[in-house]
């Protein structure tokens, strides 16, 4: 069985926990959003394959555009 991707929202204790622990149990962990960027950026640099939006999200909420992020 395929397992689904998962992100998170929230790169906090408890955010990087669980994505480390699901990573390590074979779920693709690709996505991490955050308000701290770094605390964002060093769950992503912990999980291969795990990018963090926070740049993306930010540039939507500045200039009021609606993004998709269906590329994941």
């Amino acid at each position: 069985m395929k397992k689904r991707k998962v992100g998170f929202i929230g790169a906090g204790k408890v955010g990087t926990a669980l994505a480390a622990r699901l990573f390590r149990g074979g779920y693709p962990v690709i996505a991490v959003a955050d308000t701290n960027l770094r605390a964002a950026e060093k769950l992503a640099d912990l999980v291969p394959g795990c990018s963090s939006l926070c740049q993306q999200l930010l540039c939507c909420s500045i200039d009021g555009s609606h993004g998709s992020i269906s590329e994941f």
